[in-house]
């Protein structure tokens, strides 16, 4: 229990990915805070759930809605992931969307969510573009009630086993995506990086941070958060 978590005001999530053995379909249960004491308010479960794996890895909210990720959703696609979007409607958690990226095997897709108002980033750690575990991460703009694609971020010295998506975040016009694997072009020592873009009015690479004062196995990036200035 507790793999995910996210918090509003009012309202807790809490991800238990590997539950409903021996399947490891998962679930996410929503508290509600009433004065001192969170109070289980509703367990979460997608549609057609027969392929769902690891639902409830990654979760975000934003007011009304959240989002839950399944990247162990299998589909045609072993570990093509997916990504889960509910709002709360007269009190009642209602399934809105779901997201899957380009359902390739092993992309894990919804490893890592994000949410901010009408935009959501995916991670996808797994994705092999361009090699193996090289990671992506998408986007997505919401245009009249519907999650729409608008991009998708491979950020710089895109290589293998770099797990770019690992972890993602986004916070008004800006996103960044870690990949804790990442390191200097020709070297060994793997430290880690974040990506920030920024909308302007497309998304764009703003800058690359890295662990400067770190060493190897740092995983700088591994987990990410943003909040307004």
């Amino acid at each position: 229990v507790g793999r995910a978590l996210a918090l509003t005001t009012n309202r807790l999530v809490v991800g238990v990915p590997y539950s409903s053995d021996p399947d490891y379909k998962g679930a996410a249960h929503v508290f509600l805070r009433n004065g001192n004491e969170w109070n289980l308010e509703s367990t979460l479960q997608p549609a057609g759930g027969d392929n769902v794996r690891w639902f409830g890895l990654s979760a975000a909210f934003d007011g009304t809605n959240l989002v839950v990720g399944a990247p162990g959703y299998l589909d045609t696609n072993l570990f093509a992931g997916a990504a889960y979007v509910f709002s709360l409607t007269n009190n009642t958690w209602l399934q809105t969307a779901k997201l899957a990226g380009q359902n390739l095997p092993g992309d894990e897709f919804g490893n890592s969510v994000a949410l901010n108002g009408n935009y959501l980033i995916v991670g996808a750690p797994g994705q092999t573009n361009l090699g193996p575990h090289t990671g992506a991460a998408w986007i997505y703009q919401r245009v009249s009630g519907t999650w729409t694609f608008q991009g998708q971020f491979f950020g710089n010295n895109a290589r293998s086993n770099r797990y770019f998506g690992a972890s993602v975040a986004i916070n008004g016009a800006f996103a960044a995506v870690g990949a804790p694997m990442g390191r200097e072009t020709d070297s060994p020592v793997v430290r880690g990086e974040v990506h920030v873009f920024r909308r302007a009015p497309l998304w764009e690479l703003l800058i690359q941070l890295d662990s400067q004062y770190g060493y190897g196995g740092d995983y700088f990036g591994a987990s990410l958060a943003m909040a307004p200035d």
